[in-house]
């Protein structure tokens, strides 16, 4: 049932119901892409998600009129594709966003941040699916660490972060 709703949503925005509201375009995008992602809808979510990058540029661009090209909103684009991606299987194209999406979040937010800590598992999760757990290593180490200033022990995303940190072991 949960599929069926997606589908209507997706449909629509696909129509073009939302054209006139970039901002909320993107936003449904997104949540659509995610609750595809969530039940296994890979190829639902890949379509969904793919026009959220220029929407994002574009919103930014509306929104700020600066050239830097730095928003959150299109840093969350960018690891959102990039976790769809990796889920069908295309860790290059993943990497790419994904590593994207980090250098945008280190230049948005100084210090410890949660969404900081989020690129840096997704690089290493790109990393391990591509066989290149030596190199994934770095990203989960700083993740783990810049998660256990933030949350307190036993966190979950502390938790997921050691399980990661150990794929890289043999």
């Amino acid at each position: 049932m949960l599929k069926e709703v997606m589908d209507v949503a997706a449909k629509r925005i696909a129509d073009g119901e939302l054209k006139s509201a970039p901002e909320a375009e993107l936003r449904l995008r997104m949540t659509i892409g995610n609750v595809y992602s969530e039940i296994a809808e890979r190829d639902a979510a890949e379509k969904i998600l793919a026009p959220t990058l220029d929407l994002a540029e574009k919103e930014l661009a509306r929104i700020t009129r600066e050239q830097s090209g730095d928003h959150p909103e299109l840093a969350q684009s960018l690891s959102v594709y990039g976790e769809c991606l990796l889920s069908a299987g295309r860790g290059p194209e993943a990497l790419q966003n994904v590593e994207k999406a980090l250098a945008m979040r280190r230049r948005l937010f100084q210090g410890d941040n949660e969404y900081v800590a989020q690129s840096l598992s997704d690089v290493g999760s790109c990393l391990t699916s591509l066989n290149r757990r030596a190199d994934a290593l770095p990203f989960f180490q700083e993740s783990l660490a810049m998660r256990k200033r933030l949350y307190p022990e036993g966190h979950a995303d502390v938790v997921a972060t050691l399980l990661s940190l150990g794929s890289c072991f043999d």
